[in-house]
C-alpha cells in the first residue's frame, strides 16, 4: 500500500530551530523579510512568524522553541 498526497493538501515543511534562528539573523542583518524569504526559498509569512516570535521572546527575556 502506498501513501498518496491528496490534491490541495500540501506536505508541511519542518524547519530546525537552528535554521529558524539563522533565518531570523538574516532578516536582522538585511532588514527585509521579503528578500530574506525569497533568498531562502520559504514563504515570507512563515519567516514573519519566526521574526515576530523572536522579537516577543527577546522582549520578555525568554527563548524561542521549535
Amino acid at each position: 500500500m502506498s501513501h498518496k498526497q491528496k490534491p490541495g493538501n500540501p506536505i508541511k515543511a519542518v524547519y530546525t530551530p537552528e535554521y529558524r534562528a539563522e533565518a531570523v539573523k538574516l532578516v536582522e542583518a538585511n532588514g527585509s523579510i521579503t528578500q530574506a524569504a525569497r533568498n531562502l526559498g520559504i514563504p515570507a509569512k512563515t519567516l514573519q512568524g519566526w521574526v515576530s516570535a523572536q522579537r516577543s521572546a527577546s522582549a520578555t527575556g525568554t527563548t524561542v522553541e521549535a
